[in-house]
């Protein structure tokens, strides 16, 4: 869970600029291994970077397949 500290602080720290190489990692943290963990504090944390992420990628979100975005 460390690690996922430091990339939800590394997103709240990035600016729209420093998009491009993040596009993976923004993919990779939808996945439903990550938003249906069993650990709340993890789900929070993926929460906290997918919000940051919209804001880092807009108006552009990394998420173009619907697949990736989830029906509440």
């Amino acid at each position: 869970m460390f690690v996922l500290q430091l990339i939800a602080r590394a997103f709240q720290d990035m600016g729209q600029d420093e998009n491009e190489q993040y596009s993976g990692l923004a993919l990779h943290l939808a996945t439903d291994f990550f938003l249906e963990h069993s650990n709340k504090d993890v789900r929070l944390l993926v929460a906290c970077c997918i919000a940051d992420v919209f804001r880092i990628f807009a108006p552009e979100a990394p998420y173009r397949d619907t697949s990736h975005l989830k029906v509440a």
